[in-house]
């Protein structure tokens, strides 16, 4: 382990670090240049045949429900032990350096490293909410990021995983149970928004980590999660009509959002219910990290009006 990622695994959050950066620890800094020695997607992008990886229902549910999820799901089954600690061993086990960026700068570490910043970067901004009951993950996946915030964190007393694979609120209910976690796993389907729970606790807040860019309606979501009674809505999302198209990163990032098929409509709704008067927006950072740095994600807080 180099210097860089102990200094990054031995930080934690403070009070005091609450309203700074000086938490997150960078790895080893590198430049455009060095990116396809640490990822696939700069030679993937330059060598496009026009193909598209479409994000179609049955297309995610594969992806996720039969093969990632599923296969997390039967390797934990099978360990003796099943906590958090252990889930996230399995899905960041690479020794390799992976590419990351924080607020446009290059950088390289572990996958277990780059997690360990992510979920403090997460938790900085979740920070910043008062007075909240619940805190609901939209599209959680595995669910290790809501399991960490609730074993580390006051911030709520109740916390909902929603989540469309079964493998993945699988995955949820086997490590809360064996963590004693309050968290609770439930279905989502971001095209039929009537499977939110219909009576959320007061003054909860929804949040999403690279999930509502699957959403094909974001309009209609986001009117159904104001009509839940959020107290907040803070997303963690990439943002196509965040990327500059006069960069070179920009052009690669858009690229990339377009191969990969995500939605474009999330900020073209968000600004679209502004205007009529619905909800508030503000965009505390722009593309200000990125598991992959063809892709960083936006934080854009909601709040109903």
């Amino acid at each position: 382990m180099t210097s860089a990622e102990k200094l990054v695994l031995s930080t934690t959050v403070s009070e005091s670090e609450q309203d700074s950066n000086s938490f997150i620890s960078p790895g080893i800094r590198i430049d455009l240049d060095e990116l396809p020695r640490y990822s696939i997607w700069p030679a993937r992008l330059l060598s496009d045949t026009g193909s598209v990886y479409e994000k179609t229902k049955a297309e995610i549910l594969r992806e996720f429900d039969q093969e990632k999820w599923n296969e997390l799901l039967i390797r934990l089954r099978s360990s003796p032990v099943r906590t958090l600690e252990q889930l996230e061993a399995l899905m960041f086990f690479a020794s390799s350096q992976m590419a990351y960026s924080i607020a446009g700068e290059y950088y390289r570490s572990t996958p277990f490293a780059v997690n360990h910043i992510y979920k403090r970067f997460l938790e900085h901004e979740l920070r910043r909410a008062d007075d909240v009951t619940c805190i609901a993950e939209l599209g959680a996946g595995a669910g290790n990021l809501i399991m960490h915030l609730a074993k580390n964190t006051q911030l709520a007393k109740t916390w909902i995983a929603y989540e469309l694979t079964e493998s993945g609120r699988a995955l949820t209910r086997m490590v809360a149970t064996t963590e004693d976690l309050p968290v609770v796993a439930e279905f989502l389907d971001f095209d039929d928004p009537k499977t939110l729970v219909p009576s959320m606790p007061e003054r909860t807040i929804y949040y999403s980590s690279f999930a509502l860019a699957y959403c094909k309606d974001p309009e209609g979501f986001l009117e159904s999660l104001i009509g839940a009674k959020a107290k907040e809505i803070v997303l963690f999302e990439p943002i196509y009509q965040f990327f500059d198209e006069t960069t070179l990163s920009g052009l690669l990032a858009k690229s990339y959002f377009e191969k990969n098929d995500y939605s474009k409509a999330l900020f073209p709704a968000i600004q679209k219910l502004a205007a009529q008067g619905i909800l508030e927006w503000d965009a505390v950072k722009k593309n200000g990290f990125a598991h992959n740095p063809l892709c960083p994600i936006s934080i854009i807080r909601l709040w109903p009006k």
